[in-house]
């Protein structure tokens, strides 16, 4: 996985504890970072001589590849985002690799789409890319935005959903829950007079009741979640207990409540693995008990990984044997019916197989 040093440009405080990071690309390297919205970054940074890497959803589209933005949230007691969101000043470097990502959207400029996009905290932070652009390119298609923060204060982006609400009235259109006490949603009814605001955590009785008052019917509409293991999986009971078809439903995650991937299955074995990165072959040793990527990064290999907790999908591989992807989030059916696997998230069942990081 190969890594740029790119220019930080400017930074922008959205909450004050978020900022908005932009990079500037050099002409010669734009070509590889031309990225579709819903897509994300992975940052390498050393940090008191230790290297982490951390994925980062991009806050708008880069068209051109010449300029990358990026959202980053501070996380309590976090390694990474205190030191992004409080340390860096323009003109500093980032190592960045380019983008990737499959939470991006098939445009249909000539058609009046219905679509509804669901976060939570920063996973509001491809979307807004997103509903950006089915707001420009599809002049015809209308938009809910489902968005669930603490209070105001921690809303990131509100100044640009306040200048939606008014730029494209009509077309777009906000359901806030707000889980702060006193206060608090009182504020967001403030700020935005044309939303509804509800106390509380996402209802998804309380999402259908709006759908069905902007959008017509939630069996015509295409959804977007994005945001905690928790926000994902009861949006997807509930939209699947309505027939929405999968294919219309597509999410990320954001963070995950499962525990680390070691030792899931009392069924893995000690294995030898064929591994394919950049064209080479390597034959890798896997321990019963540890992941493919473990094992991999072990053996001196420099395979593309981000959150080793199998919620992006950067470490995706092919691979032939026998696998336990039990605790694999992100991939879906389709997925591995192809021989893709998560191999942050996938212990070996069978003494031999192959994995190649070339063809996912």
């Amino acid at each position: 996985m190969r890594f740029y040093a790119l220019t930080i440009k400017k930074i922008v405080r959205l909450t004050s504890e978020s900022v908005v990071i932009s990079l500037e690309v050099p002409r010669l390297l734009r070509r590889l970072f031309v990225a579709e919205a819903g897509q994300y970054i992975t940052l390498k940074v050393e940090l008191q001589g230790e290297s982490f890497r951390r994925s980062y959803s991009l806050c708008a589209p880069c068209v051109d590849g010449s300029e990358l933005q990026f959202a980053v949230k501070r996380v309590a007691g976090g390694a990474v985002s205190p030191h992004l969101v409080g340390n860096l000043v323009p003109g500093g470097e980032l190592e960045v690799a380019p983008p990737d990502g499959r939470f991006v959207i098939d445009y249909e400029p000539a058609l009046a789409t219905k679509r509804v996009f669901v976060a939570a905290g920063s996973g509001i932070t491809p979307i807004v890319a997103q509903i950006e652009t089915v707001l420009e390119r599809e002049s015809r298609s209308k938009v809910l935005l489902v968005y669930s923060n603490r209070t105001m204060a921690d809303m990131m982006f509100r100044q640009k959903l306040h200048a939606w609400e008014q730029e494209y009235e009509g077309r777009f259109f906000q359901l806030h829950f707000i889980t702060g006490s006193g206060d608090a949603a009182h504020e967001v009814s403030i700020e935005f007079p044309n939303a509804m605001v509800r106390e509380g955590r996402t209802n998804w009785m309380v999402v259908d009741e709006t759908i069905r008052k902007y959008l017509e019917h939630p069996a015509l509409a295409h959804y977007y979640l994005c945001g905690p293991e928790s926000l994902i999986e009861q949006g997807r009971d509930f939209l699947f207990e309505l027939n929405i078809p999968r294919v219309r439903v597509l999410y990320e995650y954001f963070t995950s409540t499962r525990e680390n991937n070691t030792l899931m299955s009392t069924q893995s074995v000690d294995a030898v693995l064929r591994v394919t990165i950049d064209g080479e072959e390597h034959t890798v040793s896997v321990p019963a008990g540890k992941t493919i990527l473990e094992s991999v990064i072990a053996a001196g290999l420099d395979a593309p990984y981000s959150c080793r907790s199998g919620i992006c999908t950067t470490c995706m591989a092919v691979a032939e044997g026998s696998f336990d992807t039990s605790k694999n989030i992100a991939l879906g059916p389709d997925d591995f019916e192809q021989g893709y696997i998560l191999t942050c998230s996938t212990l070996c069942t069978s003494e031999t197989g192959s994995v190649n990081y070339d063809e996912a």
